[in-house]
């Protein structure tokens, strides 16, 4: 292989060839990654995939039913822990005895009315 020329057109040649491979290596990098981002119009799902997405479906249908009767059970359980919680920082704020049980659950329950209810004690 014979070079002619000065060192400088040598060089921009090598760099113009790698310029062009750099070039062909990003435009297939980009190519990939929009056909990655792409929708698919249409999938092939086996039949047990079907039968498995028919199930939760069935059970999603199911679902609010159970949800509204979990929430109704939940909130009347809550109000009536709230409520204890609430009667037990009330004698701890009127300096009245409490069980370290009791103490112990508003601590762990709410603890910044715990919090605020000893405040209220020492004062």
């Amino acid at each position: 292989m014979k070079v002619t020329g000065d060192s400088a057109s040598v060089k921009t040649a090598e760099n113009t060839s790698e310029t062009k491979q750099l070039k062909k290596d990003t435009a297939d990098k980009v190519e990939k990654l929009e056909s990655y981002f792409q929708p698919i119009d249409e999938v092939q799902i086996s039949d047990e995939g079907y039968n498995l997405q028919a199930k939760s479906e069935t059970k999603i249908l199911k679902m609010p039913e159970q949800v509204e009767s979990f929430q109704a059970e939940s909130s009347s359980d809550k109000q009536s822990d709230d409520a204890k919680m609430n009667q037990i920082a009330a004698k701890i704020m009127n300096g009245k005895p409490v069980s370290p049980a009791e103490e112990k659950a508003l601590k762990e329950t709410n603890p910044q009315l715990y919090a605020r209810a000893k405040a209220k004690a020492k004062s």
